[in-house]
């Protein structure tokens, strides 16, 4: 009984094939599918990459580095100080006198410069040497 059943089966699947509408591919399109998929050739691209920015990065290193800062304070109410009358002439009398200053400005600019950056430079060759050995042109 059961190997009726099995026939029966299989000669159902012979006349139904599941995969009769797959498309088929060429060994070269397999090949292009394998490589543009392949997690090996994705992350040695990324690697690549990475290369490039480590480069631009020990680039910037030399590069001149500016920073500025300021601020504004505005002293809306001032402290008052009670003072006694005499220093004005005015004996047994106190006086209020505001202290301080109404508005604090300050600024302030840095600029720095590597003045000789021979490490540097000696890093950025090999890392381009690198990238154009390996077919990978820095840009």
């Amino acid at each position: 009984m059961t190997t009726r059943i099995s026939v029966i089966i299989s000669f159902v699947f012979l006349l139904f094939p599941i995969y009769g509408n797959a498309q088929k591919y060429t060994l070269q399109q397999c090949l292009d599918f394998a490589v543009n998929n392949s997690y090996t050739v994705h992350r040695a691209k990324m690697d690549m990459q990475e290369a490039v920015y480590q480069r631009q990065e020990t680039q910037a290193g030399v590069l001149p580095q500016v920073s500025a800062s300021g601020s504004l304070d505005d002293n809306v109410v001032l402290g008052k100080v009670i003072l006694s009358g005499e220093i004005i002439g005015q004996s047994g009398t106190n006086i209020a006198a505001e202290m301080g200053t109404k508005y604090v400005l300050d600024a302030s600019a840095r600029l720095e410069q590597v003045v000789f950056p021979h490490p540097c430079s000696r890093v950025s060759k090999s890392r381009r040497t690198a990238l154009n050995f390996n077919g990978f042109a820095p840009q």
